[in-house]
């Protein structure tokens, strides 16, 4: 009964293995990709390749993965993963992994806005081998975590080239601070510019602009508004050296990791200038 058992169980190495060896599976993080990015969280896919080299199909059964940064751990959990892979084959399996960036800031004191976190992914792929178990393949990747900061804009300088009561043109200057690590560019720029309470202008940028990394770029906006049709004191304050303003809006910004959206708000004091 034993010798039978045991017969039994070389013909089930064999038939997985091929009898030419009794390799076991393996599993690497091929590639990693960044599937959703936004201020406040980013998704990113991390492509398992598995190999079988079984005869028959692998069922894949968990994975578990934590992630950390020079030592310190800042996220772990559990991924479903299912399907099978085929025999004497190979498959990718994608796992999404969802990181955000309130905890991130708590966990690890490098992590910034703006900033990019270098990190390592473990990862620990169950699979059920049939005839021997589970089977446990570990892997590991190195990779960056962009953690992407909306540029500061403000209005710095508003230089008056006609200023009457029937008619007031103007450039207003808008600085846009770059805070990241990384540049970007302003693909598309809506603002509403509001001058001591009273809306002056209203428009969008039509090209792009450039922000390099910890730099600050300068824009100029043509204005044109009409003080008499906002009264006396509103033209008083043009005269003046300076008013309060509010800039206010939305705008797009191209990464080296993806596009993002955000509304921008900034309320201060500017000064005036004669052309």
């Amino acid at each position: 009964m034993k010798s039978m058992c045991l017969f039994l169980m070389i013909c089930v190495a064999c038939l997985f293995c091929g009898c030419s060896s009794f390799s076991k599976p393996s599993a690497s993080i091929a590639d990693v990709s960044i599937q959703n990015l936004s201020l406040e969280k980013i998704t990113l896919g991390f492509d398992v390749d598995i190999q079988n080299p079984y005869l028959v199909a692998l069922p894949l059964s968990n994975l578990k993965y934590s992630l950390s940064s020079g030592n310190n751990p800042f996220l772990s959990g559990d991924a479903k993963v299912q399907g099978t892979v085929p025999a004497n084959g190979s498959k990718i399996v994608t796992v999404p992994v969802d990181i955000a960036f309130a905890p991130l800031f708590k966990a690890l004191s490098s992590a910034r806005p703006g900033s990019v976190v270098p990190y390592q992914a473990n990862m620990d792929l169950s699979v059920d081998a049939p005839g021997f178990g589970p089977v446990v393949l570990p892997m590991q990747k190195a990779g960056e975590l962009p953690i992407p900061d909306v540029p500061e804009v403000e209005i710095t300088n508003i230089q008056w080239s006609e200023l009457s009561l029937s008619k007031a043109t103007a450039n207003v200057s808008i600085s846009m601070k770059n805070k990241n690590d990384f540049p970007l560019e302003i693909t598309k720029f809506q603002y509403n510019v509001r001058l001591a309470k009273a809306d002056i202008a209203q428009n969008s940028l039509d090209k792009p602009v450039e922000c390099p990394k910890g730099q600050t770029s300068q824009i100029q906006i043509p204005i044109s508004v009409s003080p008499m049709s906002l009264g006396l004191a509103f033209y008083n304050v043009l005269t003046g050296n300076g008013a309060d303003y509010l800039l206010k809006g939305e705008m797009e910004i191209k990464t080296p990791y993806g596009n993002i959206h955000s509304p921008f708000e900034k309320g201060g004091n500017t000064k005036f200038s004669k052309k």
